[in-house]
């Protein structure tokens, strides 16, 4: 008995085929899983002068933005206050980065910072112990009151931008102030000695971006 194995093997190869689209198909998809399409990020480029700065953005409808802005909107509620300004600048001290919202609520950009430690040295008493202060940030309301790109003090970075707090119904003038550092490498790290640093390529772009009365909110 003859048998006609034409149809066998064209089976087979129909076979192979759809095992073969079937790995693709996979293999695409663990591709988007883990693309920045999935994750929602987007690559901006800022100018700043002749500096390039690239950070990756996540959007706030993934959620874990959007916590942020909501964290820092309840702080604002609590000291009796509203968001009018077109930039809020968002501390998480926890996390020692910061964030900017435009005033529509879309994440500008995410920078790595250095906020207050908990002990500054003050010297040491007669009797020879050492004074300490804690300058460590705790949630709250700042605004930008002053800018300055001249004469900027040595160890400051290019810019610095001068915050009050609001305490007691009021606004109190402060030397905290955020800028740029000349130790980029502890960025990350709460070591500031009282101010917010950021490298200086930032510091520089962001002085183009905040304005005067933007909101600097800490949470943790």
């Amino acid at each position: 008995m003859k048998v006609d194995l034409s149809k066998f093997f064209k089976f087979k190869w129909y076979l192979v085929f759809i095992i073969l689209a079937t790995l693709v198909l996979v293999l695409w998809s663990i591709l988007y899983f883990f693309s920045d399409e999935w994750n929602g990020q987007n690559n901006l480029e800022y100018n700043a002068g002749a500096l390039q700065i690239s950070n990756r953005i996540y959007p706030d409808e993934y959620g874990f933005y959007s916590s942020k802005l909501s964290l820092a909107l309840d702080e604002i509620d609590d000291a009796g206050l509203e968001w009018s300004s077109e930039s809020l600048v968002v501390v998480d001290i926890s996390e020692q980065r910061e964030y900017i919202f435009t005033d529509t609520g879309v994440l500008y950009g995410t920078y790595t910072i250095s906020t207050g430690r908990s002990a500054v040295s003050l010297g040491t008493t007669d009797d020879g112990v050492e004074k300490t202060e804690n300058r460590g940030w705790v949630p709250g309301v700042w605004r930008i009151y002053r800018k300055l790109d001249e004469n900027v003090p040595a160890g400051y970075g290019p810019r610095i931008m001068f915050l009050e707090r609001y305490s007691y119904n009021s606004w109190i003038r402060t030397s905290v102030a955020l800028h740029g550092t000349n130790r980029p490498d502890l960025l990350g790290v709460p070591w500031s000695l009282g101010c917010v640093y950021h490298e200086n390529a930032v510091i520089i772009e962001l002085y183009e971006v905040l304005e005067v009365n933007d909101l600097v909110v800490a949470i943790d």
